[in-house]
């Protein structure tokens, strides 16, 4: 993996951890008071996004290798075959495409 191809792995992966733990936040917010422990809370969550971002750990570039890879690995094949289907389907339609304006002239 390239220098550059890691780091955006990096940054793509945090945005994407951080919008789940906002999202999951939010829920937790709505079903329980959260007043009582919000100063242990916030420390923790501080820590955590230090350590998705912080340069020496990559906590996000962590998470990603650790479940991404495989949800991405898993369906790999499946989506190359979808792919390749399409790309086949708009090669037909323009050879058909071709062939029609080939007979107009």
């Amino acid at each position: 993996m390239r220098k550059h191809d890691r780091a955006h792995i990096h940054w793509l992966s945090y945005w994407v951890i951080y919008a789940l733990l906002w999202n999951l936040e939010n829920f937790v917010y709505f079903l329980i008071d959260v007043g009582s422990f919000s100063t242990w809370y916030k420390g923790v969550k501080l820590l955590l996004v230090l350590w998705l971002i912080h340069p020496n750990y990559l906590g996000a570039l962590f998470i990603y290798t650790i479940f991404m890879d495989e949800v991405y690995e898993g369906s790999k094949e499946k989506a190359l075959d979808y792919l390749y289907s399409i790309v086949d389907k708009v090669s037909r339609a323009l050879d058909w495409v071709l062939s029609k304006l080939g007979t107009d002239k």
